[in-house]
Formats: C-alpha cells, structure tokens, sequence
C-alpha cells in the first residue's frame, strides 16, 4: 500500500540511496538501534528495499519514514531525511516493532 500512495519517492529515494556519500545517525537514532537491537545492515537494507509511508520532497531534498523487514520478519521503521546537495542521509528516529 505505502508504495503505491509514494510511487514517485519511492523511486527517487532507492535511486539516490544506492550513491549516498554521508550517512548521518543522530544520538537518539543510535540509543533506539541499541535498545531494539536494530543493526546498521538492518538499517541500510530497510533503507535501499523498505517501502516509502511518507515523503515530504523539497529542492534540497527530503524527509520520509520508511519500513521494512528484517530476516526474522520482524518491521523496522525509519524516520529521516536526505539532502541531496550533499548527498547525505540523516537518520532521526528507528522504531521496530515487538
């Protein structure tokens, strides 16, 4: 469903997700990856394959939310952003649920 409602992001984000330079994880980010046991491959991998709920696109470039699964089907949700003047993605916030 989310891919659908953000087809056009969707796109645009796996697209530049592949070139990213900068990755960017906020302190808040890194204590709930720690506290979920989320790991940085999960990250990365919900980020390049997990489906767009919301996109919010701006000449500089965007903020979203992204879910996806990890290998125990488990749902990861990632909230950030992209600048893509420098192509760098900061990640605010990582939620998985229980």
């Amino acid at each position: 469903m989310a891919r659908e409602n953000y087809k056009a992001e969707q796109l645009w984000l796996n697209g530049y997700f592949e070139h990213v330079d900068i990755f960017d994880l906020g302190m808040e980010a890194e204590f709930q990856m720690r506290q979920s046991g989320v790991t940085l491959p999960e990250v990365l991998d919900v980020l390049a394959n997990g489906d767009v709920e919301w996109a919010d696109r701006h000449h500089e470039g965007c903020a979203f939310v992204i879910s996806g699964r990890n290998c125990d089907d488990e749902e990861i949700k990632i909230c950030g952003g992209f600048n893509s003047g420098i192509e760098m993605v900061s990640v605010m916030r990582i939620e998985k649920a229980r």
